[in-house]
């Protein structure tokens, strides 16, 4: 259902104004916000009543800032061509307040800095206006009161909204045109919004004002900076990330180096890469990406790839070797020819990664295959891609953390003959937990302390399969999935021995029972929002 909370803003805004009431506008604007959460207390949470009460604030703001103007009246009636100057000023000006005061939540919703909209906004909203939308109003009246089975100036309209869409489409691509940021914490906010209030209301001396424009300006530019924290040479970070049927996982290592291991699936209306990867990738201050590493070209884990590729800095990407023709893949060639990338072959041996006491080496696929010319789809069906799917091992110190990407039981048995792995801590259980996926023997050999099913909620396939949970269970593993306790991240030290096991479901609020347990759960859901407050990544 589409909310009709922005029109009503709009529109009490403009009512005062037109009322010759701007000094009143915040009252107006306080009423329309009561009327509207009275109706629906839920609406407090939405993006577009944020966004659009933001807005009309900003503009309330603006209005009701004393200029010149006001103080020195102008006995004379100005030009024409200082009218339209003083209008395009305004514009601009507005804009730009606009842009400023609701830059927080652009910035926590979208992982964006909308420095365009300063000028974009100045031609579309006019042309929106004053063009598109009377056309529209028209040709709608029109048909009404004259009637007729085709819509007037049907093809006129699509044709001019078309062209617009097209140019601020284009315009967008400016090199810098997305600066994307990590999203604001509590803290930052609440200095941004205080030194602008400062500001509005004049407070204090005038080297007290240029503090708080200062405040601004600084917090802007750590917003737009957005580095990442607390790298110590020490500890290290791996994520496995909620991206329903799918596979996705960063590993973060002491010395700064990040690879990242699939990118989930991409489909008609939602990318995984686009919508789930880069904002966690942003959030975590990652604009590097030193190895990405493509298990095997099939949709659940190539699939979000591309748009990572093309969005980040990567310096290597790693695959099996494998060839599709489905779009998925061919998007993803796309990206890396437009990166400058060329795909390397992973094969059993090889040292991905090497970072002082942290190493990343290929498991699976065998080295004594001939992974040198890539291999059509029409030649490896769906089990073949899975058993000659790109399987790494981590090691950090004590700590190792295997991650089996969707071999089956063919390469798990090769492993197990081939391979002298011990006991591991964590385990990315292969393809999602599939009955084809359960070896016994290669279990016993890791008895992993966790294991982590990276599945989507009520997937078709069924994953993960009980048979698989209960032979898991049996070797005394924690099982973790991503369907249950959304995001699952694993952070430890290279010197320390204990390693901590996180889950997002861990940070969201619980309701509460008045009858049995009202202040402890209470206290537990005050304690999540700190945890957020003090990580909020």
């Amino acid at each position: 259902m589409i909310r009709e909370d922005p029109v009503l803003m709009v529109a009490v805004g403009l009512s005062a104004i037109w009322l010759g009431q701007e000094r009143r506008l915040f009252h107006a604007l306080s009423a329309a916000a009561i009327g509207i959460l009275l109706d629906d207390p839920q609406a407090l949470f939405d993006i577009s009543f944020q966004l659009s009460f933001l807005s009309v604030i900003a503009i309330a703001g603006w209005l009701s800032w004393p200029t010149a103007d006001e103080v020195d009246e102008l006995p004379n009636k100005p030009s024409f061509l200082r009218t339209c100057a003083q209008w395009g000023r305004d514009a601009v000006v507005m804009s730009g307040v606009v842009t400023v005061v609701t830059l927080p939540l652009v910035a926590y919703y979208f992982n964006q800095l909308p420095w365009l909209g300063l000028f974009t906004n100045v031609v579309a909203v006019p042309v929106m206006g004053i063009l598109l939308v009377p056309i529209g109003l028209v040709a709608g009246i029109w048909q009404i009161v004259v009637g007729g089975g085709m819509l007037p100036l049907a093809s006129m309209n699509q044709w001019l909204l078309e062209h617009f869409v097209a140019a601020i489409r284009l315009v967008s691509m400016l090199p810098g045109g997305e600066w994307h940021v990590a999203a604001p914490s509590v803290l930052t906010t609440v200095l941004f919004y205080g030194c602008l209030v400062l500001l509005w209301q004049r407070a204090g001396s005038a080297a007290f004002r240029l503090t708080a424009g200062a405040g601004v300006l600084l917090v802007l530019l750590w917003w737009a900076w957005s580095p990442r924290m607390f790298l110590d040479g020490d500890h290290f970070r791996v994520t496995f990330l909620d991206v329903g049927q799918g596979d996705s996982a960063v590993v973060e290592l002491p010395d700064g180096q990040v690879v990242l291991i699939d990118g989930g699936a991409t489909y008609e209306r939602f990318d995984m890469g686009r919508g789930v990867v880069a904002p966690f990738l942003w959030n975590r201050g990652i604009h590097v990406i030193d190895q990405v590493i493509g298990t095997h070209p099939q949709l659940d884990h190539v699939g979000g790839l591309a748009w990572v590729v093309r969005h980040f800095i990567v310096k290597r990407y790693w695959g099996s070797g494998e060839t599709r023709e489905e779009l998925f893949y061919r998007r993803l060639q796309q990206s890396l020819v437009f990166r400058g990338l060329e795909e390397r072959v992973a094969r059993e041996g090889q040292e991905i990664v090497s970072s002082g006491p942290c190493r990343m080496v290929v498991l699976n696929p065998p080295a004594g295959e001939e992974l040198d010319v890539p291999l059509h789809d029409s030649h490896v069906g769906g089990h073949g891609l899975n058993n000659r799917s790109v399987v790494t091992r981590l090691t950090c110190g004590s700590h190792t953390i295997l991650f089996a990407a969707d071999v089956e039981r063919d390469g798990l048995s090769r492993m197990t003959r081939s391979t002298s792995q011990g006991p591991i801590e964590v385990l990315k259980v292969p393809h999602h937990g599939a009955v084809s996926s359960l070896n016994f023997d290669w279990l016993a050999s890791l008895h992993p302390q966790y294991a982590v099913f990276s599945v989507g909620r009520h997937n078709p396939y069924r994953h993960p399969a009980v048979t698989v949970l209960d032979a898991y269970e049996s070797e005394g593993s924690t099982v973790l999935r991503t369907d249950r306790d959304g995001g699952v991240w694993f952070t430890g030290g290279v010197s320390d021995a204990a390693l901590q096991v996180h889950r997002a479901r861990e940070l969201l609020w619980q309701p509460t029972n008045r009858a049995s347990c009202l202040w402890a759960c209470e206290q537990a859901n005050w304690a999540r929002i700190w945890k957020q407050w003090r990580d909020p990544h």
